[in-house]
This record gives C-alpha cells, structure tokens and sequence, in this order.
C-alpha cells in the first residue's frame, strides 16, 4: 500500500519543522516511504504549502524548496532537449515564422461613430 498524500504531507512538515534542509527532508520522506514516487512526493509538497494552520515562514521556504527543485528536475528529465534559459526563449520566439509574418489586410472598412 503506498502512502496517502496526508501522510506524506506530514512527514514533510514533521522533517521541515526540525530543521532539515530540502535534499534531508526528501532522503527523510524516502526513508519513510520508500515504495512513492518524486512525483507523489512533490505533490504533496505544494499541497503542504497551502495548509492553512503552517505560518513558519522557515518551514515553508524548504518544502517550497524541495518542491520545485524537484518539480524542476522532472521537467528537465521529460524534455532534455528543452533550454530552460528565458532569453533563448524569447529569442526562439522572435525567430518564429510568427513574428515575422504581416499582418492580413482587411478588406471591410470601419464604420465610423455616428455623433
């Protein structure tokens, strides 16, 4: 049986409430339960995140941490060949035929605003 998200979200609480950074507090959780998945375990860090009774801002900046840390890696691992940088982005999308292609002229004429 794997564990539930609460359980998961506990001990991800528990770990970061003791001071453990994001890499002990996911060795932490693995060691609880090692049958889960990163993406189980991810998830119910962001689901940690919104509970409402956690206002150690400490507590929330390593869940926060470990969630996008690995959230990050599993995206990369999905897509190698993708550039995570934004400026290749940007310039990517000024290249595209997109950009570069005018404009469709439009053959009806604009009524003007009767006073």
């Amino acid at each position: 049986m794997s564990a539930s998200k609460s359980d998961l979200e506990g001990a991800l609480i528990d770990g970061a409430t003791e001071g453990m950074t994001s890499a002990q507090l996911f060795d932490h959780v693995r060691q609880l339960y090692p049958e889960t998945t990163t993406e189980k375990i991810v998830r119910a860090a962001f689901h940690a995140l919104s509970e409402p009774t956690l206002k150690d801002r400490n507590v929330l900046d390593v869940i926060y941490a470990l969630a996008l840390k690995h959230r990050l890696d599993e995206a990369s691992r999905d897509n190698p060949d993708a550039d995570t940088s934004p400026m290749k982005t940007l310039i990517k999308k000024a290249k595209s035929k997109a950009a570069i292609l005018p404009l469709p002229e439009t053959t009806k004429k604009r009524r003007k605003k009767e006073k």
